[in-house]
């Protein structure tokens, strides 16, 4: 990406984007929480240009009244491809939030989450307190 793409796509997240953790399910339904970018819009067109510069996923997003408009959302989840993002467009955000909730994610997520999902008793309360800070950010 270019410094232009790296300021389009800042200014996309910070006026459209949500930098959170998203309840996922792994093996034997143990639920974990996973780094996810998404941004929700009416313009197709924004959302493709974004999957064109940092891949991800765009779906529909359902109506609740037949008058509401057509939305999508597109999401990168992954701690890998979030932190690379987040890595590039991070010191370009101007929302506050956004920007402390990306530093918080860089810093601390990957000291506290084990690859392969085995935490003792510390290390879960540990992760879980890790998250209740996040999301009180």
């Amino acid at each position: 990406m270019d410094a232009v793409d790296i300021g389009w796509l800042a200014g996309i997240m910070d006026g459209e984007g949500t930098v959170t953790l998203m309840k996922r399910y792994g093996k034997n339904n143990t639920r974990f929480r996973q780094p996810t970018l998404s941004i929700t819009s009416t313009d197709y067109e924004i959302l493709a240009r974004v999957q064109s510069l940092i891949a991800g996923t765009i779906c529909n997003v359902s109506k609740y009244k037949e008058r509401m408009k057509s939305a999508w959302i597109w999401s990168l989840n992954g701690s890998g491809r979030v932190f690379g993002v987040l890595q590039v467009i991070g010191p370009h955000l101007s929302c506050p939030k956004k920007k402390r909730r990306t530093a918080y994610l860089l810093d601390h997520y990957l000291r506290v989450t084990k690859r392969n999902g085995h935490y003792t008793l510390g290390e879960r309360q540990a992760k879980i307190a890790f998250e209740d800070a996040f999301f009180k950010l």
